[in-house]
């Protein structure tokens, strides 16, 4: 672990983040990935670790649990919090949920006041309004993923939001010089 930590700080890394939230099953069936949900104890001993390895704050990303039944998110939130971990951020859904249903943000914001480190959330915000919405909710930040592959605009309008402001307009002729900018920089990556 500790020569690992040298070789992330060599880097010049920023943070590590620890992922606990990935579902996919051929992660999860090592032990890794959300299967960490499934043992608190475990999950917490990783990040006190990783916490005194490296001299730079270690995160965590985590969903609500293995599946309905096991809702470990509050209790591994606790762990990793008392074991050194600088920020959580928690995806609304389970493991077994994978990308189905909607995001439980309710959940998140019940875990956020729970702790006190930064909790992030995640899930389901694809417009503007859902991202400030979701902070007024009381998370520290959200994190959006496929917001930003369908609107790379999405951040930008939800600071014009945030500020007061219309959220910016994208016209197609901007969009599709976008598009055409990230069709070269994918061929000049390639030669």
């Amino acid at each position: 672990m500790a020569e690992a930590a040298r070789v992330v700080e060599g880097m010049g890394a920023d943070i590590v983040d620890v992922n606990m939230g990935c579902p996919v099953p051929k992660i999860a069936k090592h032990h890794a990935g959300c299967s960490l949900m499934r043992e608190p104890e475990h999950a917490a001993a990783i990040i006190r670790a990783m916490t005194r390895a490296v001299g730079i704050p270690v995160t965590v990303k985590m969903r609500k649990g293995w599946d309905e039944t096991s809702l470990t998110a509050p209790d591994v939130a606790r762990r990793v919090e008392d074991a050194g971990a600088a920020a959580i951020t928690i995806h609304g859904r389970t493991a077994r949920q994978s990308y189905t249903g909607q995001a439980d943000w309710d959940f998140v914001t019940e875990v956020a006041k729970a702790v006190r480190i930064p909790v992030f959330g995640s899930g389901d915000c694809i417009e503007p309004e859902q991202v400030v919405a979701r902070l007024a909710e009381g998370v520290s930040g959200v994190f959006v993923g496929r917001g930003v592959l369908r609107n790379p605009w999405i951040l930008a309008q939800a600071g014009d939001l945030v500020a007061g402001r219309a959220p910016r307009t994208v016209s197609m002729a901007v969009r599709g010089e976008f598009l055409l900018d990230y069709m070269h920089l994918l061929l000049d990556d390639g030669a």
